[in-house]
Formats: C-alpha cells, structure tokens, sequence
C-alpha cells in the first residue's frame, strides 16, 4: 500500500467548479483526489451540498427532454461537433 504524501497548495490542480443549470458554482467544502498508482493527493475538488445535487438533477432532468427530442443522427452531430 502506498502511503499518501501531503502536497503544497501550488502543487495541487485546484481550479475546479460545479457546472449546474449553465452556470459555474463553487462549494465551501472540497475533497482531496489521490493518484491510486501513487497515493499521492494530485488535486482537491468542490464537494457538492445536497441543495447543488438536486439542482443538478432538475437541471439534467429538464435538459434531457428538449435533447431527447433530437433524432439520433442529430444527437450524434452536435456530440462530435463538441468533440472538437
């Protein structure tokens, strides 16, 4: 097992937000990411609150009707064009 190395503030991808209903948020609390083949922390993201969650949700449960309506070939179209 490896043992998980503390990491500096400016070693650590830190610049992470939640995207909910077009907008970006942050959060007040964060949770450490670490490397499994390391055990290193290489990152520290926003942990969503429940308040976040369910508005995520709505979010993606009302999206998904206005995209569902797209045959398949379109769906496909504008997924590769976000590819790129």
């Amino acid at each position: 097992m490896a043992v998980q190395q503390s990491a500096t503030k400016t070693d650590l991808l830190t610049d992470f937000s939640h995207l909910i209903n077009g907008k970006f948020t942050g959060s007040d609390r964060s949770f450490d990411v670490i490397n499994p083949a390391t055990g290193e922390v290489f990152a520290r993201c926003p942990e969503a609150s429940r308040a976040q969650l369910d508005e995520a949700v709505a979010a993606a449960r009302n999206a998904f009707l206005s995209w569902s309506e797209n045959s398949y070939d379109n769906r496909a179209a504008l997924l590769r064009k976000l590819s790129q």
